[in-house]
């Protein structure tokens, strides 16, 4: 196994040892493949894991990069991008923005909410502004959750 189809081999070995019991990949970018499946719940335990990594969590809440290339010839050229991730001005962490014709218009974030850590995940949301809005609203229902619990222990 080489490349590719070994890259993809050890995405579906790491997935499964995350028990995420409902997602197979069939190319490393989970893009324009019928056979990527995934869900909310497991994209949220691989983003749960992934932001264990400090490095994960430095480069996913970075609200802006730039850097100089240099050219074979020796000539430079500047790039620099802004992080699409509105919510980052809110508290939010980061994780990653997308869209695709399966899973619509998305957003997996996290925040640290009184002392708890969580990560929300957003399929299929209405459009680009409400992503955000959604992702609130989704984040406060699970706030509440959390104090009525809490309560009850």
């Amino acid at each position: 196994m080489l490349g590719r189809k070994h890259f993809v081999y050890e995405m579906n070995r790491n997935a499964k040892a995350l028990d995420m019991k409902h997602t197979r990949f069939d190319n490393p970018t989970g893009l324009g493949d019928i056979y990527n499946k995934s869900t909310a719940e497991d994209l949220g335990k691989l983003c749960t894991a992934a932001m264990r990594l400090p490095k994960f969590r430095e480069v996913v809440s970075c609200k802006e990069y730039s850097c100089v290339a240099r050219a074979a010839d020796g000539s430079e050229r500047k790039y620099a991008w802004r992080n699409s991730q509105k919510l980052l001005h809110s508290g939010y962490n980061g994780i990653k923005t997308g869209d695709t014709p399966n899973a619509g218009i998305c957003l997996a974030s996290s925040i640290e909410v009184d002392g708890h850590f969580l990560v929300v995940v957003l399929l299929k949301s209405e459009s680009f502004p409400a992503r955000w809005t959604e992702t609130e609203a989704l984040k406060t229902w699970i706030v509440k959750e959390l104090s009525t619990v809490n309560k009850k222990e």
